[in-house]
């Protein structure tokens, strides 16, 4: 029996303007963004999301919180897909990386088969990090990045990804 996990990275990859801009074409985005406006109407979050120089002048918590809604938008979105899971991990809860580790190697010791829906974008540091855990039986495990596998989406992420490897 396999298990599906709904997995949040730390959201840096928020951080590229490319990936902002065209996030910010997801109906579902849009819409938490205006909500969110709400409560800060002294700024306007759009024009931050759409701007590497304002998005950068942010803090640094504000720049991970504004990751975090993009993340929970996609969630929302991913939802529809009447795809179930069994259990939330949310990287931005671990301060200490060690105990992250810990804690996704227990996991993962729950279960023959897993599959991991990433809300990234990207899978940050994961794939690295699985790859390093030693078992006795390794279990199967499919990472699903959640925006390349949205059949609605496909029409940017391939673009971005191909960006991301030729600048790494």
């Amino acid at each position: 029996m396999g298990m599906n996990v709904v997995y949040f990275t730390l959201g840096e990859s928020i951080a590229d303007i490319e990936i902002r801009s065209q996030l910010l074409r997801v109906p579902e985005v849009m819409a938490d963004l205006r909500q969110a406006q709400e409560i800060v109407p002294n700024m306007d979050l759009v024009s931050i999301m759409g701007s590497q120089e304002l998005f950068m002048q942010q803090p640094k918590e504000f720049q991970l919180k504004l990751a975090q809604l993009l993340q929970e938008a996609l969630f929302k979105r991913w939802k529809l897909s009447q795809v179930k899971y069994d259990t939330i991990v949310e990287r931005r809860k671990f301060s200490d990386s060690n105990e992250w580790r810990k804690n996704i190697k227990e996991l993962l010791h729950q279960a023959p088969e897993f599959h991991m829906y990433v809300f990234g974008p990207g899978f940050d540091d994961l794939e690295y990090e699985i790859g390093k855990l030693k078992f006795k039986t390794p279990p199967q495990i499919f990472l699903h990045e959640v925006i390349s596998e949205d059949p609605m989406l496909d029409w940017f992420w391939p673009t971005i990804m191909q960006g991301a490897k030729l600048s790494a």
